[in-house]
């Protein structure tokens, strides 16, 4: 077989728009530029966009790991005064919602430009790129340690930094994101989060579709992992949700 002389390369940052070229295999030069997305470039000059601020917060029951977090900043923040601050949540097991791709703006780049609020990402045990271990952290026991996560670390960022607005603090997500937000405003003794926004969770695993839950979960039986099942159901508990 003939060898390959060229290949498609893509390239982007939290701060630079996507960039497709075509480049030789053997220099590395670009022999064409299939998409520089200039146009979109140019449309953004003239936006005002949020400041990203990533930093790493230790697991404070596991010293093995670090968990990523990112703060997405008003342009004008000013550290001295406070910000009401929302946590946007998936955490679904192998996930990934912090990286260093380009995203193009949406609501939380409108939330933070126009409300003048912190928006908040972790990515807590059970979600993924990190290691096995951290990946698997809650194998067979969802919602345990991906909701500690959520609510511990964002206390702790509460407490390190002052311009975060620790009595209007909220949580939000969607499908999985949704479940976490759910079983975080259950689990939460201290009230990190003033309220929550749970979209479309499911909230009992029994009773969502076998060829996701029991990758995670295993089998709801009494010589599998039934009483995972239980525990992490949402309907359990939805009692402390009243508060």
């Amino acid at each position: 077989a003939n060898k390959p002389r060229k290949y498609v390369q893509k390239c982007s940052s939290p701060i630079k728009v996507p960039e497709v070229t075509l480049r030789n295999i053997d220099t590395h030069k670009v022999v064409t530029v299939i998409e520089d997305n200039s146009h979109l470039e140019l449309l953004l000059q003239n936006k005002t966009l949020p400041k990203r601020w990533d930093l790493t917060e230790p697991i404070s029951d596991d010293k093995r790991f670090s968990a990523p977090v990112s703060l997405l900043l008003p342009m004008d923040f000013d550290k001295n005064k406070k910000y009401p601050t929302l946590v946007y949540v998936y955490g679904g097991p192998g996930s990934q919602e912090i990286n260093y791709a380009w995203k193009s703006p949406a609501w939380p780049e409108y939330l933070v430009t126009s409300r003048k609020i912190i928006y908040m990402i972790i990515d807590g045990r059970g979600t993924g790129f990190q290691s096995v271990d951290y990946q698997f952290a809650n194998y067979h026991a969802l919602g345990t340690l991906e909701i500690k996560d959520q609510i511990e670390i964002t206390q702790s960022i509460q407490k390190k930094f002052q311009f975060i607005d620790e009595e209007r603090t909220g949580i939000w997500g969607w499908s999985y994101g949704g479940y976490v937000t759910l079983q975080s405003l259950i689990q939460d003794k201290n009230d990190v989060f003033s309220c929550g926004i749970s979209v479309a969770p499911p909230t009992d695993w029994l009773f969502y579709d076998s060829v996701y839950t029991e990758r995670f979960m295993g089998l709801p039986s009494m010589t599998g992992n039934k009483a995972g099942y239980v525990r992490a159901s949402v309907l359990n508990s939805v009692e402390a949700l009243r508060n």
